[in-house]
Order: C-alpha cells, then structure tokens, then sequence
C-alpha cells in the first residue's frame, strides 16, 4: 500500500537518520485521509525520516524547526462573586437546581458527578438515577492507598479488598467567629494561630497585619489571640495563585439599603469602610486581606447601623459590624463542631474579588511546503470502478504465477482522480494532484498522538502551494 504522503524522496539508503528520542522535540505529523493532514522537531524542515519510521497508519512525521515552537505564559484575573443571605451561599447569583450533587455555593472540582442525583455516601442511586463514579484502589503489592485510609486499617485489609473515595470533590466559603477573650488569656483559636506567622510576614506592608503589637505611643493594636475576629476563608481553586490586590469589595446590605463598603483600595491589605450608614466610620480599617492564602480577617466591631438583631451566631441580638459579616450556614464559633444558621432576615452580604491565574500556552508552526502532502488515502482520491475483476480498475485477488486466485494484490497503475475544474464547458483540465488539509496531529517524542487541531474549513492544497499552520495549546 502506498505511503499518505508522496515526498518524492529516493530509497531508504539515502534517507537521513532519526535524532535519539531524549534530543527531539514534540513531534507533528502530518497525514491526509480524505483531507486529514497529520503531522514530529530538530530536525530541518522537510526531511523525512527512515521509511522504517514511517507512520504505520500510511503517514510520514515532520519535525518542528527551531523557531517554530513558542513558549509563553498568560496571566488572568477571573472575577468571583459570593452573596450570603440568611447564611445560604450562593456564587455568582446562581443555585444549583434540585436533585444535584453540588450543592449550591460550592463549586466541582473536575466536574465530577454533575447530576446525577445519588447518595454520595453510598455510591448508590438514590433512585433509579445513574450511580455515582467513585474513586477505588485495589490492595496488592504495592501498598498503595488513599489518604484518608489509616495505616491500621490498610494492614487488616485483605490483599485484593478495595478502597474506595467519594466523588463529586467540591469547595466553598467558609466563615469563623471568635469572640473577644478578657485580659490577656489567649483563646482557643488554632485557625488564627496557625496564621500567626503570616500575619507578621505582611505586616511591613500595613501595621494592621501586625499578629500582636504597637505600632505607636498613642494607639495600641489589639492581640489577634484575643480580640474579636471574623475569618472568611476562600478556597484556592475560585481565586487560583492569590487575590488579585485591589479587588476586594464587600458590601453589607439590610432590607435593601447598604449599610457599609470595604474595598482594599490602597492594594496593601488594609480593607477600608466607604458608603457607611454611620459616616463617621468611614475611612477606618476594618480588616486586612491575606492575597496569597486566601483568608478575609475582618476585626472590626463599631456599629454599621441602628437595628438590632442576630448578626453574630451564637450570641444575642446586635448592631451590625462588620464581625458580623458574611456568617454562613455552616459558620463555626470559635472552631467548635456546632453548626449554625443565621437568624437574620434580610440581611445580604456581597463577597467580590479578582483572582490571579496562569495559563501557560505553546504556539506551534506546523508547515505543509511545496510539493508535500499531495497523496491521500481517502479511496475517492483513486479512479475506482465497479469491476474488481479489471486489473487497470482496482485491487484484484490473482496470483500471476499460477493463474489463480489466490493473492491479493493492489494494483501500482490505478490513476488518480482528476478533480481539477476547468472555467469552460466541456473541457478538461490537466491534471494536478489536489488534496484537502482538514487534521493535525501531535504527537510526542514517542509516536504517541497527544492532540489534534482541526481547521475550520478543508484547506486545499496543490504542488505549487505552501502553508503553515499556526497552533496554539493550553496547558
């Protein structure tokens, strides 16, 4: 059988050698099967490489040249928006409708289980619905196990017995109020200790970051293992590498009116009160924003307004503040176990941010020259009759020695099909060898396909044209 592309290259003695595999580059192929181009890199452009190497699906590699790859890395800022009400989260204005297994607020990592509407818990449908996908490793040999299995109960296991996970793997906001201790007696507040550290390492930036300081004769900070504090905490997967500085807005609403704004507009972590309902707490500190790990510490605790009611779980009614903030269904008083709901009603608490992420890309020029990939394996590439039994017309089953039918041989004089339209009528046209560029294929420094790019439109190509292909993958 014909190779997909005719190079027009001599036999296999005068055929350069192949690049040992740790110094090529990745690889693009290029093959036509009815206009699918499929194409390997330091090697120049356009020499082919071994006939033993040669695409066992008919097609030949490529390598990319020197400037024909291009690294590079893109920086974004996805925004995020939370709204609380009556500690229901949900992000950005949308809930998840019924029978889900992401519950609203929350986001899926991997977009696992969307729908499915199963008991998570059991792997099972709750209904006749489709089960859950889960998670399973198998003891053997070697030892390997999930995280949340203990080393003991991986020992009394049986060899062959399966570990199981649970999927879908989801995230949301999270809130932590500690309350005020008396004196200097430190609370029991291991979120805020485990922060200690960071705290002080941001602390030139803002005396506020200070974990337990002065920063002056007339104005003393208090302790943060003793004063009141709200923590919010925003897991990595909606923001990506850190908090983009100065995006942070939150805004306190009450029946509909605003009763006061933080924004980090001086982009040093310090989250500053605008629009209060009380004027004269505008332009004060409110908070401090940790962009990399991604908490909101909120330590504020002057009134943001008249009414009086439940703004801090567990406690009696108060005026709003902004410890009060953002108090979710699942808020934790001071780290205990006990999970409350916010008896607040109308009550609104808006979250919205900037995240920073990379994306790192690579562009890749794939070139199809003059006089390549004019060869197709596509049958209507062939002039094809009806008649197997014609040698001049298609393959036949005939042994030349004997006469008999008993080899299958493809005819090496099948003409190709002349496609080529003439502007008159009646006429026919000389004939060149015409194919369509649809694919193309990646491949790695081992033969294995790892992406294909596809044109919008097949790209004719003729003899006498060349093109290349600009490809771009995200990663």
């Amino acid at each position: 059988m014909a190779p997909t592309f005719d190079f027009g290259i001599g036999g296999p003695d005068n055929l350069p050698t192949m690049p040992p595999a740790d110094q090529q580059q990745p690889i693009f192929e290029s093959l036509d099967t009815g206009g699918k181009i499929i194409v390997p890199s330091s090697r120049p452009l356009g020499r082919p490489i071994p006939v033993e190497q040669k695409n066992p699906a008919g097609g030949v590699y490529l390598y990319f040249g020197r400037n024909d790859l291009i690294y590079n890395r893109l920086q974004t800022h996805p925004q995020c928006n939370f709204y609380i009400y009556d500690g229901d989260v949900f992000y950005r204005n949308f809930e998840e409708p019924s029978g889900s297994s992401t519950p609203t607020g929350y986001v899926n990592l991997y977009e696992l289980n969307v729908h499915r509407g199963a008991d998570v818990s059991h792997h099972k449908p709750a209904d006749d619905s489709i089960s859950l996908i889960y998670p399973f490793i198998p003891k053997g040999a070697d030892f390997e196990g999930f995280k949340t299995i203990s080393q003991i109960d991986y020992n009394e296991a049986q060899y062959g017995s399966t570990f199981t996970g649970s999927y879908p793997l989801t995230a949301s906001i999270e809130s932590y109020y500690y309350a005020a201790t008396e004196g200097t007696e430190v609370g029991d507040r291991p979120r805020i200790q485990a922060l200690k550290n960071v705290f002080n390492f941001y602390k030139n930036l803002s005396p506020h970051y200070t974990y337990s300081s002065s920063y002056s004769d007339s104005h003393s900070l208090p302790s943060k293992d003793t004063q009141e504090i709200k923590l919010i905490s925003i897991p990595s997967i909606f923001y990506g590498s850190s908090i983009k500085k100065g995006t942070v807005d939150l805004k306190f609403y009450r029946t509909g009116s605003l009763m006061g704004r933080l924004k980090d507009t001086n982009r040093n972590g310090e989250l500053i009160q605008y629009s209060g309902t009380i004027s004269d707490n505008d332009g004060k500190v409110a908070g401090v924003v940790l962009y990399n790990e991604g908490f909101l510490v909120l330590t504020a605790s002057w009134p943001l307004s008249n009414d009086v009611s439940v703004y801090k779980p567990g406690l009696p009614a108060t005026n709003p503040s902004w410890v009060g903030f953002g108090i979710t269904s699942s808020a934790v008083v001071d780290d205990s176990s006990e999970s409350i709901k916010d008896a607040t009603t109308g009550s609104l608490c808006e979250i919205n941010f900037s995240g920073t992420q990379y994306v790192s890309t690579m562009t890749m020029f794939a070139h199809a020259p003059k006089g390549m990939f004019n060869n197709s394996m596509n049958p209507t590439y062939i002039e094809y009759s009806s008649s197997a039994e014609d040698p001049s017309s298609g393959p036949v089953i005939f042994n030349p020695d004997t006469g008999s039918n008993r080899m299958y041989l493809e005819n090496p004089k099948v003409p190709i099909k002349n496609i080529v339209k003439s502007q008159f009528s009646c006429h026919t046209e000389s004939f060149e060898k015409h194919t369509y560029i649809s694919k193309i294929g990646i491949y790695d420094e081992y033969r294995n396909l790892i992406a294909i790019a596809k044109v919008s439109k097949p790209i004719k190509k003729t003899e006498n044209r060349d093109f290349t292909f600009k490809l771009r993958l995200d990663y």
